[in-house]
């Protein structure tokens, strides 16, 4: 009885170290049930960016930034980005921009606009599937840009990227 209760406490601690050592991402949950391509897999908006909503972020990367002493604001930004089995990801991006100039004599212009942009782009796992690569190609040049995997469930992902910086998104 005592030899039989030994041998379930030692397999039981076996199965609770195997759990704990296939944790692959930073910030995952112990264990998950569904594959990396099922959670990846589908639309999702970035939230945060640096731990800032998304308008706070650009707001302040592009405060003090001006255009001939303009001043530039962005509102209700969403941006969106479609993950596909065949590893394509298109990002949508829609916002209000904002741009306030006042010139040397004092009269102030200023126009609001909405815009709304598609990027088509590539992915593909990197790293044993630690990192994601996303590839943008144009006329003149092919960009690359990995992404490390911090966090991935079913309806949570955050991202940094190679300067560091932490994207949060939520699974629509």
């Amino acid at each position: 009885m005592v030899y039989n209760n030994k041998v379930l406490l030692g397999i039981t601690l076996v199965i609770i170290l195997n759990f704990n050592s296939c944790k692959k991402y930073e910030e995952n949950p112990s264990f998950v049930i569904l594959p990396k391509n099922s959670r990846l897999i589908g639309e999702w908006e970035i939230i945060r960016i640096e731990g800032e909503s998304v308008e706070t972020y650009f707001n302040n990367l592009y405060s003090g930034n001006t255009y001939n002493g303009a001043l530039l604001y962005f509102n209700k930004i969403n941006w969106i980005w479609d993950f596909e089995k065949d590893q394509d990801l298109d990002q949508d991006i829609q916002f209000i921009y904002s741009y306030t100039n006042t010139n040397y004599y004092g009269n102030t212009n200023s126009f609001t606009d909405t815009v709304s942009q598609k990027i088509s782009m590539t992915w593909e796992w990197e790293d044993h599937k630690r990192e994601i690569e996303i590839e943008q190609s144009n006329y003149y040049q092919t960009i690359r840009n990995d992404y490390e995997i911090l966090k991935l469930t079913n309806s949570e992902m955050k991202l940094k990227d190679e300067n560091n910086v932490e994207w949060e998104f939520e699974k629509l």
